[in-house]
């Protein structure tokens, strides 16, 4: 899948959904600048950003990076009316956050390999 197709998948969104990019990038966690640089081609879209989308948005998407095929479309999102979790991560610090994404990054890596 390239850029250009991810691309299409969330300015399809955009018009189902019937938001607006600043919307957009409040239900990922971006900026509205960085889902711009997004939309307009200048940030590349890796493996992170994919996951990211297909997590908060459940976009599916059909990629493959190196050996590794992955067909993402998972079912646990956090969303942003969900107090209780987004309480709990508040008072982690700026590193810990980062680890924690990193962690929860890892075992989907390892949940990909496994299926």
């Amino acid at each position: 899948m390239s850029g250009k197709d991810v691309i299409q998948k969330l300015e399809d969104y955009l018009r189902t959904e019937g938001i607006t990019q600043i919307q957009l990038a409040e239900r990922l966690g971006w900026s509205p600048s960085a889902l711009n640089n997004i939309l307009k081609g200048r940030d590349p879209i890796g493996i992170k950003r994919l996951l990211h989308i297909s997590q908060r948005l459940g976009i599916k998407f059909e990629t493959e990076f190196g050996d590794t095929k992955i067909s993402e479309s998972p079912p646990l999102y956090l969303a942003p009316d969900d107090e209780e979790i987004l309480e709990m991560l508040k008072p982690l610090s700026k590193k810990d956050k980062q680890e924690l994404k990193n962690y929860i990054a890892f075992l989907k890596t390892k949940q990909i390999k496994a299926g």
